[in-house]
């Protein structure tokens, strides 16, 4: 036994391995993640210590999960690939790619049936945090730029004077003079 740094609970492990407070080390939901999002997040944190496996289904359910609800949009039926084709053009270079890894590693991590490759074995491994840990990095960056930024640029540009952010306006337009 131990005692956490983070929250100063008792810690309690097991052959090297953090059983309470589950979290470990995975960071924290993005405090503007959707509540139905936030739960799944939450759940996969938890598990995550535990079982890998199971932490990053729960990854991958918490991103289909985000998704559904930011992109109202999306076609009846699209399948989580489907969605995140749509939000990749809105996101950061690379942020794509972990996308499609929280959802190849989700999938594959739940078919026993298939020999694991190389992303499964990476994120399943034990000893090595770095990868499961990106998963839930990935999916609170997205929320970073989908609904964090986007907010906070909204309230700082209407602290903008109406006549300074008409200015803007008027100069951005094809053709306007730049003075």
């Amino acid at each position: 036994m131990s005692q956490c740094s983070a929250c100063k609970d008792n810690a309690t492990w097991r052959s090297n391995r953090l059983m309470f407070p589950s979290g470990g080390t995975v960071v924290a939901p993005n405090e503007d993640m959707p509540d139905q999002a936030r739960e799944l997040y939450e759940e996969a944190r938890q598990v995550a210590g535990v079982s890998r496996r199971a932490g990053a289904a729960l990854a991958r359910a918490t991103l289909e999960r985000f998704l559904r609800d930011f992109d109202t949009a999306a076609p009846a039926g699209a399948t989580l690939a489907d969605r995140i084709d749509r939000v990749v053009p809105q996101v950061s270079a690379g942020l794509g790619e972990l996308l499609t890894l929280i959802r190849h590693v989700g999938n594959k991590s739940l078919h026993v049936e298939d020999a694991p490759d190389e992303a499964v074995v990476l994120v399943l491994d034990e000893e090595n945090t770095e990868m499961i840990d990106a998963l839930f990095v990935a999916i609170n960056d997205l929320v970073e730029e989908l609904i964090t930024k986007p907010a906070r640029t909204s309230r700082l540009a209407a602290l903008i004077p109406q006549s300074v952010r008409d200015a803007a306006a008027r100069r951005a337009k094809p053709g306007a003079n730049r003075d």
